[in-house]
Parts: C-alpha cells; sequence; structure tokens
C-alpha cells in the first residue's frame, strides 16, 4: 500500500470520526433534538395526509359551514364547510415544499458562485464579490412582490424568485471559507499532482466546509417559509383553492373570524411557529454540533 492512499485511509477515518462526534454531540443537544422530532412528525404527516386526514382539503360541505373543533371536524371548519385540519395537512406541503425547493436552489447558485470565487480569487472573485453585493442591494421583499405581480402569483413563480434572490448569503459564506483552505497543503498537492479545479473544489475543499454552509442551508429554511406564508397571505403565494399556512391567515383576516372563529387562524399560525421553531433548533444543534472546537474538544452540552 503506498503513503498516499495510507494517508487517504487515515483522514478518511478521521473524517468518520469527527462526523460521529458531532452526532453525539447533535443528540445531546436537547432543544435540537425535539426540534427533529417535531419537523420529522410535521413532514411525514403533512406527506401522509391522504391517510391521515378523513377529508380533502377543498371538500366543502355547506351544511357544515363555520363549525367549531368537535368530533367530526377535529379542527372545525371555514366559511365553506372546509375541514381545517385537512387544509393544514396540505397546506403544509405547499409551505415545506417552498422552503426546501427554494433553499436548494438559492444554495445551488450560492454554493457554485463561492466556490468559483474563493477558489479562483483576482479578477474572478472581484466580478462575482460585486455582482453579490449588487444583488444584495435589492430589497428582497419588494422585488420578488414586483416580479410575481408581473409574471403572475403561483407556487412556481415563488420557489423560483425567492430561490433566485436568496442565494448571495450562502456564496459569501462559501467563499469566505474555501479562502481560508484554498492555500492549505493538501490543496497545493493536489495542484501540483495536476487536478483539475473542478475536482479539486468537489473532492478536497467542499467536504472541508460543508458544515458551516449546512447550518445556513438549514437556517434559511425557515426564513422562505415565513417569507411564503407573507406572500400567500398577501395574495402572491398560493393561490385558491390550494392551501398553504400563509393563504388560510389571508382567509381569517377579517375582524369577525379574528373575534369570533379563533380556529380558523390559530391552527395555521400555530404550525408556521411550530415549523420555524424546530428548524432554527435543528439549525442551533448543527451550529453546535459542528464547530470544530467543540468536536475537537469533546464537550457536550
Amino acid at each position: 500500500m503506498t503513503e498516499a492512499a495510507i494517508d487517504t485511509g487515515i483522514a478518511a477515518g478521521a473524517s468518520r470520526g469527527l462526523w460521529g462526534e458531532a452526532a453525539r454531540r447533535f443528540l445531546h443537544h436537547r432543544l435540537a433534538t425535539v426540534g427533529l422530532v417535531v419537523l420529522t412528525i410535521i413532514v411525514l404527516a403533512c406527506i401522509f395526509a391522504p391517510l391521515i386526514a378523513h377529508y380533502g382539503p377543498n371538500d366543502i360541505d355547506l351544511r357544515g359551514r363555520n363549525q367549531p373543533p368537535g368530533g367530526v371536524h377535529w379542527l372545525g371548519t371555514d366559511g365553506t364547510g372546509r375541514d381545517i385540519f385537512a387544509r393544514i395537512l396540505y397546506g403544509g406541503r405547499i409551505s415545506l415544499s417552498v422552503g426546501f425547493i427554494a433553499v436548494a436552489i438559492s444554495a445551488a447558485i450560492g454554493i457554485f458562485v463561492g466556490a468559483v470565487a474563493g477558489y479562483f480569487g483576482g479578477k474572478v472573485d472581484l466580478f462575482l464579490m460585486g455582482l453579490i453585493d449588487m444583488v444584495l442591494t435589492f430589497p428582497r421583499l419588494v422585488i420578488i412582490i414586483a416580479f410575481v405581480a408581473v409574471v403572475g402569483p403561483s407556487i412556481l413563480n415563488t420557489m423560483l424568485v425567492i430561490g433566485l434572490l436568496s442565494w448571495p448569503s450562502i456564496a459569501r459564506l462559501t467563499r469566505g471559507e474555501i479562502l481560508s483552505l484554498r492555500n492549505q497543503e493538501f490543496i497545493l498537492a493536489a495542484r501540483s499532482l495536476g487536478t483539475s479545479p473542478s475536482v479539486i473544489i468537489l473532492e478536497h475543499i467542499l467536504p472541508n466546509v460543508l458544515s458551516p454552509i449546512l447550518v445556513a442551508i438549514t437556517l434559511d429554511v425557515a426564513t422562505v417559509i415565513l417569507l411564503e406564508a407573507s406572500l400567500s397571505f398577501l395574495g402572491l403565494g398560493a393561490q385558491a383553492p390550494a392551501a398553504s399556512w400563509g393563504n388560510m391567515l389571508r382567509d381569517a383576516r377579517t375582524l369577525s373570524i379574528l373575534e369570533s372563529q379563533p380556529w380558523m387562524w390559530i391552527p395555521p399560525g400555530a404550525m408556521i411557529a411550530v415549523a420555524v421553531l424546530s428548524i432554527n433548533f435543528v439549525g442551533d444543534g448543527l451550529r453546535d454540533a459542528l464547530d470544530p472546537q467543540h468536536i475537537i474538544g469533546g464537550g457536550g452540552k
């Protein structure tokens, strides 16, 4: 076995050890563990909504309008007799999908731009950082509202515009992490062996900067869920009759509903709060668990 193969095996073993220690620290983070369990329950409930809910999200029962929570309709019904519990589950599919897919788009763009800027430096870095700064100067919410208003409100448009405007923060984080690694000995050795830049970035650099990027992506999901709820509340997200947590709040915005029918606005508001808090708890747990100083020190919470 060559010396290079031995070094590679040692590095792989050390990496597995560090990730194992990170997993142990995460599971000892109580709020993070609770957040992960709650988030998993929410996601599974939304996925298996047809098996859990007794009604469809758009099933209308005019004789059962505005019913309070009870044995038939667990969370009551709205002004057209639609089951609130069913709409919560099906609405979660849309709200969570927007969060995950929009962040996936922004993460892909941000990691690519940040990796190129950080690795190549020079004029490439200068140009890309100028592009990042330019995008950051745009008022994101105003641009999103204007874009959706022009092209038409829909979930697809919401996902795309949020993803296309949310990548600069991840790009800057990726660039900063790569700048601290690109002159390390193992990167210089890979360059001297003629390894292509794409292979160096994908196989040698990104795995070593994945931890802070993963934390940032997790926290961004919570931000995007809130943003989607805001857009849907304004009528620029999910369109009727489709349900999302945001447009369920929009349907309950009248004073009479707020005062006398709390079952129409408390459940979607609570789901937004619980989902966002759970994701933030998971992000905080990942940040602590993946902190190199904590992993090396072996400390626990």
